[in-house]
């Protein structure tokens, strides 16, 4: 059963992102809610800086007015009130915010007044303003709008007497308009506003948004839950908008003093923060995807060539088995025919010699079946030597003798397929390390290749040559057939490369070749020559395989 290596990788992939993403996407919440709770309070924070100013400033607004009053009130103790009416002229000239100044008694008639003002025509001493100034208690506040300018507040203090007159009361109307437009430019972003309201829920300032006007009154069903005496919150504010609010009430007066902005625009920080941090998880997490494809896009390959190297071992080494059978079956095979072959040889010989006289004309074709029948028999003789276990071999080879012996053997397998086989092997040449049956087994390998590159028959040339002073013996194999493309020259000596299809080979041959011959200290090279698209027909091609085998030290033939 094969195993799904894509199915795998894909679950590779599956488990490799979700256990890095996990803690990341764990660690980018963490950090993304303290953030935006650092960006909340800190915006929470400016809205209660506003709002301690703006308290401050009312308060010191109320302190300078009752102030006022006072340093006027003990200033008028014994004055007429012709003389009462010019000071407080003179008041409204000096300070513009005064509107109104006027005297009333105890018993709520008005003694002295510089306008004419409707509050002070209704039954005085049921307001509220007048009961606290009689119990001797400053106050300031909006009596009734509808009569005053929507802007103007009514301040009175306790006086003394008036030109002996008993105890009364000074009050004045004052412009608030100031204070309003300090509040319409407090900037709290773009949407951000400061305002007053009284405990009904009446504006006491416009709105910076205009939507609510002083001397307007909120809706009841917005003011009922509105606001606490002090304190933050995120609500619904009289336009319906979600907004983030702080206020407090200012002491001393039942006004209470509000900063609100936008919801949209105040966290729009932490909106951007959010599509920042899903952005950096989301580029992390393509990271992780392409890290881990590739990774286990690797194991996977990785798994996938063991496994297929397994499979290929199992399949070399049923070869293996089949050709160690094989090699004893010839092993055999050779030692039975050796007999035969020996008394054709014999009876051969024998009947030459009888015919020598009779018969001259038969003596040339007995002397042809003599030389057939010798052939034959070192065939026998190198498959019986090929055939032994390779530990009875000697580990100090010739190189020729193997060459030879091989040559011989694949004399019949070259003239069938119309290849010249040339040799040009150097006499005399040093021994080489190395085992006769390995060096054999590339040497075939080699060859074998060649021969079926010559489809069309060709040329196999084979030379050796005697390298003193690099102490190399070098044995170069070349043909010329059509020749290895440059793009496969570096992948000819990987295991399992091949450019046969899989009935025809397995790759491993020039693999093993190499292997075997770094084992023994030698080396392998290959040039190839391949015909181009430009290049002229007449260009001759071909591959030569250079094999390169250390000498054995006094290792000559003749020493």
């Amino acid at each position: 059963m094969n195993f799904n290596f894509d199915r795998f990788r894909t679950k590779l992939i599956a488990i490799f992102v979700l256990i890095s993403s996990i803690p990341l996407i764990i660690f980018a919440a963490v950090i993304y809610r303290k953030e935006s709770q650092l960006v909340r309070n800190k915006a929470l924070s400016h809205l209660d800086t506003i709002i301690a100013q703006n308290v401050l400033m009312i308060e010191g607004f109320r302190s300078e007015r009752i102030r006022d009053l006072n340093l006027l009130a003990a200033t008028m103790r014994d004055l007429g009130s012709e003389t009462a009416l010019n000071h407080f002229r003179l008041m409204q000239r000096e300070y513009k915010l005064y509107k109104h100044f006027f005297v009333i008694s105890a018993e709520g008639s008005v003694l002295v007044e510089t306008g004419n003002l409707k509050i002070l025509r209704k039954n005085l001493l049921d307001q509220e303003w007048f009961k606290s100034s009689k119990k001797g208690i400053p106050f300031m506040g909006v009596i009734n709008l509808s009569e005053l300018k929507k802007h103007d507040l009514l301040v009175t203090v306790p006086l003394a007497s008036l030109n002996g007159r008993g105890m009364a009361l000074l009050g004045a109307t004052i412009d608030f308009q100031g204070i309003e437009h300090v509040m319409k430019d407090t900037s709290i972003g773009s949407t951000g506003e400061v305002y007053l309201i009284n405990k009904d829920g009446v504006f006491l300032t416009t709105t910076r948004a205009g939507e609510g006007r002083a001397g307007d009154s909120m809706a009841p069903e917005i003011f009922t839950h509105y606001f606490t005496p002090a304190g933050s919150d995120e609500h619904v504010d009289y336009r319906g908008k979600k907004v983030v609010r702080v206020y407090k009430k200012i002491p001393g007066l039942d006004w209470f003093i509000i900063g609100e902005q936008d919801s949209e625009e105040i966290f729009s920080d932490i909106e951007t923060l959010r599509k920042i941090f899903i952005g950096f998880v989301l580029l992390l997490i393509a990271l992780i995807i392409l890290t881990g494809y590739i990774i286990s896009k690797r194991i996977a390959n990785l798994l996938k060539s063991a496994y297929h190297q397994n499979k290929e071992l199992e399949i070399q080494l049923i070869q293996k088995d089949k050709l160690a059978s094989m090699g004893l079956l010839t092993a055999g095979i050779a030692h039975e025919l050796n007999t035969p072959f020996a008394s054709a040889l014999l009876y051969t010989q024998m009947l030459k010699e009888d015919m020598k006289n009779s018969s001259p004309s038969y003596t040339e074709k007995l002397s042809f079946i003599e030389e057939e029948i010798k052939r034959g028999s070192r065939i026998i003789r190198s498959l019986l030597d090929f055939s032994k276990q390779s530990q009875t071999d000697s580990f100090i080879t010739d190189v020729n003798e193997v060459l030879y012996k091989l040559l011989n053997i694949s004399e019949r397998f070259c003239f069938d397929r119309k290849i010249k086989v040339k040799q040009s092997l150097e006499e005399g040449i040093p021994l080489v390390k190395g085992n006769a049956s390995i060096l054999y087994q590339v040497f075939m390998n080699i060859i074998t290749n060649a021969v079926e590159a010559m489809d069309n028959g060709g040329t196999l040339t084979v030379v050796t040559r005697y390298i003193q002073a690099l102490q190399k013996v070098t044995v170069e194999i070349q043909d010329t057939g059509p020749g290895i493309p440059e793009e496969y020259l570096g992948d000819i000596f990987d295991p399992f490369f091949t450019t046969k299809s899989l009935a025809e080979g397995t790759g491993l041959g020039l693999a093993i070749s190499y292997s075997m011959v770094r084992k023994m200290g030698g080396n392998i090279r290959v040039t190839s020559f391949c015909q181009k698209n430009n290049d002229s027909p007449s260009l001759p091609t071909g591959t030569t395989f250079t094999i390169e085998l250390l000498v054995q030290k006094n290792g000559y033939e003749n020493n």
